[in-house]
């Protein structure tokens, strides 16, 4: 059950990050881009999850790729506009899905 948890988590993170509409393209996908550095940083303070948790996240989901999209396979979840209220438009703003992101992460840590 608490595997589970992670791994609906981790696929809701990813959700959120991979909505990402704007900002630069990466020319390597080791690292995030530099822009989005502070939005890691202040979900990470704000949630209490260290940054570069967040970070991982998101490497081993998309390496970073904005445009990488991924299956929700086994049908477990719901999807994340209905279950917390977000709005399209509103989860192509980086720092916004980080924020969420980290919300949510934090909430499975409870």
């Amino acid at each position: 059950m608490r595997r589970e948890r992670i791994l609906s988590c981790h696929l809701l993170m990813t959700l959120l990050i991979l909505s990402f509409s704007s900002g630069p393209l990466m020319a390597s996908t080791n690292s995030p881009p530099a822009t989005f550095d502070a939005c890691f940083n202040n979900a990470g303070a704000r949630y209490q999850i260290e940054p570069l948790l967040l970070k991982a996240v998101a490497k081993g989901e998309s390496s970073f790729r904005p445009w990488v999209t991924n299956t929700n396979r086994d049908k477990k979840g719901n999807p994340v506009s209905t279950d917390y209220g977000g709005q399209k438009t509103l989860l192509k703003r980086p720092c916004l899905n980080i924020q969420i992101g980290a919300w949510i992460l934090a909430s499975h840590f409870q």
